[in-house]
C-alpha cells in the first residue's frame, strides 16, 4: 500500500502594517520556495500576486482565469543546489552495512509503514 498525501504542500500567511507590504512579502516568499518532486502553481501563485486588480483589491472570482497563460512553462526547473541539498540530506541515511546491523535496525523499527513525516533527520521547515 502507498502512502496517499494531501494535495495541499503548504500554507503561507503573511502580516505587514499594509495591503502592499503584505503582497511583497508573499509575493518574496512565494519566489524562494523551492519544492521538488511534484508539480507547483507557484508560477501562477506570482502571477496572481503582481496582477494589478489583485494589488488594488478588485478582483473577482474569475482572476485565475484571466491570468492564465498557456506559454508559461508551469513547473521551471529548481536551481541545482536544490538537487545537491536534497542529495547530501538522503545521502546521511544509510542502512546498516553488516548482517548483524541489520537485524537490529528491524528489530527496532515499528510495525506497519514508514512515515516520513517522523523523519528525525535530513532538513526540516522550521527546524
Amino acid at each position: 500500500m502507498g502512502l496517499e498525501y494531501d494535495p495541499l504542500l503548504a500554507k503561507l500567511v503573511v502580516s505587514a502594517p499594509d495591503r502592499s507590504a503584505a503582497i511583497e512579502r508573499a509575493r518574496r516568499a512565494v519566489a524562494e520556495w523551492i519544492v521538488l518532486g511534484v508539480e507547483t502553481n507557484a508560477e501562477l501563485l506570482l502571477d496572481v500576486l503582481d496582477s494589478g486588480d489583485f494589488r488594488s483589491g478588485r478582483y473577482s472570482t474569475d482572476l485565475i482565469e484571466k491570468l492564465r497563460r498557456p506559454d508559461r512553462e508551469t513547473n521551471p526547473p529548481p536551481p541545482d543546489a536544490a538537487w545537491i541539498a536534497a542529495a547530501a540530506a538522503f545521502s546521511e541515511e544509510r542502512p546498516p552495512t553488516s548482517a548483524a546491523g541489520a537485524s537490529a535496525a528491524a528489530a527496532s523499527a515499528p510495525e506497519g509503514p514508514a512515515d516520513p513525516w517522523d523523519a528525525r533527520t535530513g532538513w526540516r521547515a522550521g527546524a
